[in-house]
C-alpha cells in the first residue's frame, strides 16, 4: 500500500489498531503530525486506492463502498471527484452517489458534480447528490433549476430543491409545470418544495389549489401544507382547503388543511397587525 498522506496538512499517516472502546480491533490511520486529529478509516483508505484500479468494476465497487461508509469517508471526496470523470459511465455514477452520500462534507465536490448534470448517465445521482449536500451547494440552485426540464430527472431536482428552502425561489415556475407531471412522487417532491420555498412560493397558489383534488393522499397532503407555509397569500385557496377539511377521505389530508387553514388565518392577522 503506498503512503497515506493526511488530507487537512499533508503529513504521513501511521496506521493504527484500536486496543479498546467500540472499535477494538479495526484498523485506522492517525495523522503524524502533533496536535492533528485526522483519522482515516483502514478500509475506507482501501476503497481510495481501489478507484485507481484498472478494472472498472472493482473502481465502481470502490466508490459504492465509500458511499456505504458515508460522512465517515470524506477522505475520499477527491478520489471520489476524480471518478467523476472516470470512463465507464457505472462508475461516474456510483461516484457521484457516494459524494451525496458523504453529505455536506463533501462540498468541494460541488463544480464536479454541478458538471456532471450535463451527463445523461449520471444527471439524476448528481442531482440527488447536490441536495444531500445543501447549502453548500448553492451555486447549483440554477443548474438544477434547468434539470427541472428533463423529464427523467425531474423529481430529483424538484427534491434537491427543496434542501435549498427560501433560495430556491427561482425554481418556482418550473416546480408549477412539475405539479402537473404524470408521475405522482414528481407532483408529491414538487409540492414538498414550494412549501421548503415558503411565502416566496406566492405564485404557486393556482396551481397548488388543483392538487388538493389528486388521487394520492400524499400528493394532497404536500399541496396542503405548501398552500399553508406560504401563508396569507394562499388566502384563494381557503375554499378549495375548506373542502378538504370537510369531506377528504384521508385523516392525513384532514389535518394538513386544518393546519394550512390555520396559518393563513394566522399570518394574514400578524401582517395586518404590523401595519
Amino acid at each position: 500500500m503506498s503512503e497515506v498522506r493526511c488530507p487537512k496538512d499533508g503529513s504521513l499517516m501511521v496506521l493504527r489498531t484500536a486496543k479498546r472502546g467500540p472499535y477494538i480491533g479495526r484498523q485506522f490511520y492517525v495523522c503524524s503530525y502533533p496536535g492533528c486529529s485526522e483519522i482515516i478509516s483502514y478500509d475506507v483508505q482501501n476503497y481510495i486506492e481501489a478507484l485507481g484500479d484498472e478494472q472498472w468494476d472493482v473502481r465502481r465497487a470502490a466508490a459504492m463502498g465509500l458511499g456505504e461508509v458515508g460522512p465517515g469517508a470524506m477522505a475520499g471526496v477527491p478520489s471520489l471527484m476524480d471518478a467523476l470523470r472516470d470512463e465507464r459511465w457505472d462508475v461516474r455514477r456510483a461516484a457521484a452517489m457516494a459524494l451525496g452520500e458523504i453529505g455536506p462534507d463533501a462540498w468541494a465536490a460541488v463544480p464536479g458534480l454541478i458538471e456532471a448534470l450535463e451527463d445523461e448517465d449520471v444527471r439524476g445521482a448528481a442531482t440527488t447528490a447536490l441536495g444531500e449536500i445543501g447549502h453548500g451547494a448553492m451555486a447549483a440552485v440554477p443548474s438544477l433549476i434547468r434539470v427541472l426540464q428533463d423529464e427523467d430527472a425531474r423529481g430529483a431536482a424538484a427534491a434537491s430543491l427543496g434542501k435549498f428552502g427560501a433560495a430556491a425561489w427561482p425554481a418556482v415556475p418550473g416546480l408549477i409545470n412539475a405539479l402537473e407531471d404524470r408521475r405522482w412522487d414528481v407532483r408529491r417532491a414538487a409540492a414538498t418544495t414550494l412549501a421548503e420555498i415558503g411565502p416566496a412560493a406566492a405564485a404557486a397558489v393556482p396551481a397548488l389549489i388543483e392538487p388538493l383534488r389528486d388521487e394520492r393522499w400524499d400528493v394532497r397532503r404536500a399541496a396542503a401544507v405548501a398552500l399553508g407555509r406560504i401563508g396569507r397569500d394562499a388566502i384563494a385557496a381557503v375554499p378549495a382547503l375548506n373542502e378538504a377539511l370537510s369531506s377528504d377521505r384521508d385523516e392525513a389530508v384532514r389535518r394538513a388543511a386544518a393546519a394550512a387553514l390555520k396559518r393563513i388565518w394566522e399570518s394574514g392577522e400578524d401582517d395586518s397587525g404590523s401595519e
